[in-house]
């Protein structure tokens, strides 16, 4: 039938009609019924006329307006097309459009319908996303670490240094910490088998976030690292061997002189095998420990049963001097012994009581 009608030329004023209808891409709903066909095709054998098949086009189309449905709506655009007026411009609804134009990068073709047909519209991407292809069916949304704050956007840009994107389809990247200006993104990368701590843009998320080398992250702030510590951009202090601070107040460093063992260095409060971390610079041994050539040896029980001996040496050594005094006096001597023997028992007492405070920790601590 499309040979038939495609050489209708004698048509007059259905030339051009035929021409239009004669190319295959415009005749979307060509249909005919078989007995139809069969009677074209018998006149065409019966016919007299020397161009058979233009006369019985001809006579044909002139008998019928069947043919304009399938002359396909020009508004009626395809997958990847959209409505465009005569300037090529996208449009939005049937009635501004002349004809199709492929949809171009930052912008998606939308299915369109009305009592016209079914169509294709070309509509700008939304913020948070982007199409950097033309004629394509959707956008996609921008990546974590990125983000579209325009419409009809043909890429997304990355987060600028400080700032973040936790999901995909973000507008707007969000600062690490809009009270400390002073922290940056930053994150490792190996360059050449050495680990540097970089800054970078297109952070994805708030755990890039930190202090920047020399400073560490401190109650919500930078603050400037000390000398004996080394701040390496990871938002933590580090003390050297040698240095000590204290856990609640890292950023004050102090040297630990004359046995600097007693300091390892590290985190903030670290001190060596047995020596108090509450004490300044870790000066002092633990409870129940004593210091030796500068190391913190923990107390033995022998220690114990040498201190419990001297006790009683020093005891029984004084109770037979005690007698010793009382035997040897005569009665005009009463009142210097009672003198010695006040001594006497007051050295007793002060002793003991030197004693317990020695022994009180000890035991308390085993």
């Amino acid at each position: 039938m499309l040979e038939l009608m495609a050489n209708g030329w004698g048509c007059g004023a259905y030339a051009g009609t035929l021409e239009l209808m004669a190319s295959s891409w415009l005749i979307s709903d060509l249909r005919l019924e078989m007995s139809e066909m069969d009677q074209l095709m018998l006149d065409v054998a019966n016919s007299n006329s020397s161009n058979p098949i233009e006369d019985i086009a001809c006579k044909w189309i002139r008998s019928t307006d069947r043919w304009r449905e399938w002359i396909p709506v020009v508004t009626n655009c395809g997958p990847g097309f959209g409505f465009a007026n005569d300037e090529g411009e996208h449009v939005l609804t049937r009635a501004d459009a002349t004809g199709c134009s492929l949809c171009q990068p930052g912008s998606w073709s939308e299915l369109y319908s009305d009592g016209d047909g079914v169509s294709h519209r070309c509509i700008q991407c939304s913020q948070g996303t982007f199409q950097n292809e033309a004629g394509e069916l959707k956008c996609a949304k921008c990546a974590p670490g990125s983000v579209s704050s325009t419409t009809g956007a043909v890429e997304c840009e990355l987060c600028t240094v400080g700032r973040y994107a936790n999901s995909s389809g973000m507008t707007e990247c969000t600062a690490c910490d809009p009270r400390n200006p002073e922290l940056t993104t930053i994150h490792e990368v190996d360059l050449d088998g050495r680990v540097e701590r970089l800054q970078f843009k297109g952070a994805s998320s708030a755990e890039f976030c930190t202090c920047p080398a020399s400073s560490f992250l401190y109650k919500g702030k930078c603050e400037s690292c000390q000398r004996g510590a080394s701040c390496p951009g990871t938002g933590k202090i580090t003390l050297n061997p040698g240095f000590w601070s204290a856990e609640e107040d890292p950023g004050s460093v102090f040297q630990c002189f004359d046995t600097p063992g007693r300091c390892p260095g590290g985190e903030p409060g670290m001190c060596a095998l047995g020596r108090d971390t509450d004490s300044l610079a870790c000066s002092l041994c633990l409870p129940g420990w004593y210091e030796q050539m500068g190391v913190c040896t923990e107390c033995r029980s022998s220690d114990y049963v040498f201190i419990a001996g001297t006790m009683l040496v020093v005891t029984t050594a004084l109770g037979v001097l005690h007698f010793t005094v009382l035997g040897t006096g005569g009665k005009n001597r009463r009142s210097s012994q009672s003198l010695i023997m006040t001594g006497l028992a007051l050295s007793q007492m002060t002793f003991f009581l030197q004693a317990g405070s020695i022994l009180e920790p000890l035991f308390r601590y085993r």
